[in-house]
């Protein structure tokens, strides 16, 4: 009996692994990963871009390998809504040290209201109170130009700045909306390697 017990046990634990090896409690088998190649990456990207108009800046990383490759990526460019990462990055590098909470909340002033782009903040309207985590969700899920405007007065732009110049980001700049693909890259690898805030 306890021969059968272990036979059907192996059967089933067998079956598992086959048909349901993607839940994540279960091991997954390993697939061989091509190795990754910058060279034919870019490539590929330049043949794309080589007939259209305009002008391109692309960086490229590939999170597992570290390998990584550049098409005008230093250039700098308008950085537009890309300056909400860092706006909303420093908060967030403030809060992971616990020298600010995310629950605190402000209310917003007529003086605050950005009347142009996107976000759902300018219709609202003066008089509102707002979690500084609520308004870096709005900043990055709207865009909201209001959200990211009264986040980034109250942690300071300039300490903005300066955080983004200590990460190296030497292209980008706050107050005059500046940043280049490489700065923006770089900004997300510190991110994923844990070097902006805590995982929490």
């Amino acid at each position: 009996m306890n021969k059968q017990r272990i036979i059907v046990f192996l059967i089933y634990s067998l079956v598992l692994l086959f048909i349901g090896r993607n839940l994540s409690f279960l091991p997954a088998f390993s697939k061989n990963k091509a190795e990754i190649d910058p060279q034919k990456k870019k490539e590929s990207v330049q043949e794309i871009l080589k007939d259209r108009k305009g002008n391109f800046s692309v960086y490229y990383e590939d999170i597992g390998s570290a390998k990584s490759f550049g098409i005008d990526e230093k250039k700098v460019l308008t950085a537009a809504s890309l300056n909400k990462l860092y706006i909303v990055g420093y908060l967030y590098y403030l809060a992971g040290k616990e020298k600010i909470n995310l629950e605190e909340t402000i209310t917003i002033q007529k003086e605050d209201i950005q009347d142009y782009g996107t976000g759902s903040l300018r219709y609202d309207g003066e008089g509102k109170s707002y979690s500084l985590k609520t308004l870096s969700e709005l900043a990055f899920r709207q865009s909201d130009n209001t959200a990211a405007f009264v986040i980034a007065t109250r942690v300071g732009r300039e300490d903005i700045q300066r955080f983004v110049q200590d990460l190296g980001l030497g292209a980008t700049n706050i107050d005059k909306n500046k940043t280049s693909a490489f700065d923006a890259g770089k900004f997300l690898r510190f991110l994923y390697d844990k070097k902006v805030t805590t995982p929490a």
